[in-house]
């Protein structure tokens, strides 16, 4: 053998070994995990069509314009809770993930009370209706409308890409009129 190929041939090795003691080190190759998002601000005309009321009727006339929406110039209204009972408002969405197990997902929305209510924000099996994610708040005051406060649901791991997005009032025997409701977004990534 000629040295020229020997000191080729040492220099293929170092180099395989470097490889080789990275991967050892890392315990895997590395990669970059991906992230999908989706946002929703009810300013698509369709909006009214797309979010619908716990019997499943279309919020039409309940997705408006107004100078006080979170952003930019649309809001809905989710209307207060009859005596002992709830309201709600949601959305089918079908999330922004490529399903493994190490996909996770978190959701939030604004939500701007008008007196003292109680709300679950949840992320609902739409095949069983079972909860998915869930969080429960009582927010606001009997002194009017109060700022827009961002409500989060725990991060969850999505067994099936077909959610339901529910904000849903609780009666709680107080004087609330409803709440208004902006920028849906929910987050998910996965490797």
């Amino acid at each position: 053998m000629n040295l020229h190929r020997i000191a080729t041939l040492r220099r293929i090795a170092a180099v395989a070994g470097t490889a080789l003691a990275l991967l050892l080190v890392t315990g895997a190759p590395a990669h970059a995990a991906s992230t999908g998002t989706l946002t929703d601000n009810f300013e698509s005309p369709d909006a009214g069509f797309v979010w619908t009321d716990d019997w499943g009727t279309p919020l039409e006339g309940l997705v408006e314009y107004s100078s006080t929406a979170h952003s930019p110039t649309h809001q809905a209204f989710a209307p207060w809770a009859p005596p002992g009972g709830w309201s709600s408002i949601g959305r089918r969405v079908y999330l922004p993930v490529v399903l493994n197990s190490t996909s996770r997902c978190s959701a939030s929305i604004w939500v701007r009370p008008l007196g003292i209510t109680k709300f679950n924000i949840e992320v609902i099996n739409p095949v069983d209706y079972t909860y998915i994610s869930l969080k429960t708040v009582t927010i606001g005051t009997a002194s009017g409308y109060q700022p827009f406060q961002q409500l989060s649901v725990p991060t969850w791991t999505p067994r099936d890409r077909n959610i339901l997005f529910r904000v849903s009032q609780i009666d709680i025997g107080t004087d609330t009129i409803g709440a208004q409701v902006d920028d849906l977004r929910v987050a998910c990534s996965w490797s």
